[in-house]
């Protein structure tokens, strides 16, 4: 068995998910980092202050950190997700992107990772040309499946998120 603390940062990771996960993470004696644009001071917890939407911010620390684990919780538009998803899947040994259950058109039925997405099956053409969050998400999963570096993909309902884990 591996006892080795990993290194993790946390992009995006002062929201209302981040800040439970770093201290979990961090109590379970992992090396935790957590991105944040204004000072914080944390027991346990490494705060890097700075914009993770800069790309140069974001290549500097890592570079300089090289972390095992990068969960991502940010939100970006699907250009600014495109620009730098080799950065991301290049710089860490795992990463893992959140998505979200609004990629899911209406259903009459509970929904699984099999459901259609809303991307895949809605009609208005003037809607499918916006960046909307649900359609900006379905895009960045299309971009991670692309890639061809997922590993799995994880489906969780309590959090009604989906987690792509990619190596």
């Amino acid at each position: 068995m591996n006892n080795q603390r990993l290194k993790i940062l946390l992009l995006g990771g002062t929201g209302a998910m981040g800040i439970h996960l770093s201290k979990i993470l961090n109590n379970q004696g992992e090396d935790v980092y957590v991105t944040t644009r204004r000072e914080r001071k944390g027991v346990g917890i490494t705060y890097i202050q700075g914009n993770a939407h800069e790309t140069a911010f974001l290549s500097d620390i890592l570079r300089k950190y090289h972390f095992d684990v990068l969960i991502d919780f940010m939100i970006y538009n699907t250009s600014e997700f495109a620009d730098r998803v080799d950065l991301l899947l290049s710089s860490v040994g795992q990463y893992i992107f959140l998505s979200s259950s609004r990629v899911y058109a209406d259903s009459e039925t509970p929904i699984t990772e099999n459901s259609p997405r809303l991307l895949d099956v809605y009609k208005d053409e003037e809607y499918l040309k916006t960046d909307e969050y649900a359609l900006s998400k379905a895009r960045q999963e299309d971009i991670l499946h692309r890639s061809g570096k997922i590993i799995g993909q994880l489906f969780a309902r309590i959090l009604h998120i989906v987690k792509f884990v990619c190596n």
